[in-house]
């Protein structure tokens, strides 16, 4: 079994561990490029983005950020360890004008923010 088939296992058995009903996630295999918007949710509470580069990251933010509920949750994993992470958010709050506190919840540098 190669590494990423093993990674695929390891995030279902541990979103399976957290007691969430079942018949609520969903896995959508591929770059997120290719599958957000189409396979994302009209409006949600929160998301958590780890994919480490600029292009991703931004592709994310572009699409989901929007549909985040006013006061809902997001967490930028890898924003204090990774330059395009950090760029891209840094970027897309800018241009967007908003008003949020990233505040840093690890040692690797994950933030999370409040959407208003």
């Amino acid at each position: 079994m190669n590494t990423v088939a093993r990674g695929a296992i390891e995030v279902r058995s541990n979103l399976y561990a957290v007691g969430y009903p079942r018949t609520r996630l969903h896995f959508v295999k591929g770059r997120v490029e290719d599958t957000i918007p189409a396979h994302a949710p009209e409006q949600v509470a929160f998301f958590r983005l780890d994919t480490c580069f600029y292009e991703s990251t931004r592709h994310e933010l572009v699409h989901l950020f929007p549909r985040l509920s006013s006061g809902g949750l997001f967490t930028i994993d890898d924003y204090g360890v990774w330059k395009g992470a950090r760029l891209a958010t840094d970027e897309y709050i800018e241009q967007n004008r908003l008003r949020l506190f990233l505040s840093r919840v690890d040692a690797h540098g994950a933030r999370v923010a409040v959407k208003p």
